[in-house]
């Protein structure tokens, strides 16, 4: 997730009042599961953003067995509030156009969420021709994003298909470990305030409402080092007094 930047802060020798906030990055999960001679593993990056901002959901599925897989649908339950894009489906590494995205009744399995389902191919003539040969692998990408700042808990996630030489279904189902909550938050309106203090430069942080901030400096606005991290309002001197002149600051806020 790259920053937002709304403004800068700049040393001079003068005070400056520049309104400035960045959103900060969070590392993705990534949760797996295997059964019935198949590999099925669901990915997040990041879990957390700004509201109307999306989280990618990167699902990935590997045939393991040494028969073909026909029919193959992957499905999620997404809690009400969510909006759902398909970003991609391929399959070894090839485009996969013909598929079909299904969206069930709210509270259908579980309350307050509607069960997605990605079909490759719809039984029982599979006329998509999408099998997934031994030893080949699917991989879906989604994007979720909402209007409303929350905390949202995505539950189990489960695939199926058939067995063609078998003739019976196989299937999969994740634990309850699997579940993964994300956070979808609203950037707080923030300002940095600078002036000459008689041991450096002062630099005052000021939002609406109260945030948690990484302030940092920079001269040449492409490398910033750290100063402090503090919970706003909040002052911090810049005792760096060489570098005073040229130095720029900004605050990144730590939802």
């Amino acid at each position: 997730m790259h920053p937002i930047v709304s403004g800068l802060l700049r040393h001079a020798g003068q005070t400056l009042a520049v309104g400035l906030c960045l959103a900060g990055p969070w590392a993705p999960r990534l949760f797996a599961f295997s059964s019935d001679g198949s590999l099925l593993t669901r990915s997040f990056s990041p879990t957390a953003v700004l509201t109307n901002s999306c989280i990618l959901v990167t699902v990935n599925f590997t045939n393991q067995d040494t028969a073909a897989l026909r029919g193959f649908c992957y499905s999620d339950q997404i809690p009400s509030g969510l909006s759902v894009t398909t970003i991609a489906v391929t399959s070894s590494g090839q485009a996969v156009t013909n598929y079909t995205v299904e969206a069930g009744t709210n509270s259908e399995v579980y309350a307050d969420c509607t069960p997605y389902r990605w079909i490759l191919e719809q039984p029982a003539g599979f006329f998509q021709f999408n099998s997934i040969a031994p030893g080949a692998t699917v991989q879906i990408v989604y994007a979720l994003s909402s209007a409303t700042p929350g905390t949202f808990s995505l539950q189990q996630f489960s695939w199926m298909g058939f067995d063609p030489i078998s003739t019976n279904e196989v299937f999969g189902y994740s634990e309850t470990a699997d579940e993964q909550e994300l956070s979808f938050a609203t950037q707080p309106a923030c300002w940095l305030i600078g002036a000459r203090a008689s041991n450096g430069f002062l630099v005052q942080l000021n939002s609406s409402p109260a945030g948690n901030f990484a302030l940092e400096t920079s001269i040449d606005l492409s490398s910033w080092t750290p100063l402090t991290t503090n919970t706003s309002p909040f002052a911090f001197t810049d005792t760096n007094q060489a570098l005073g002149g040229i130095r720029s600051y900004r605050a990144r806020w730590l939802p």
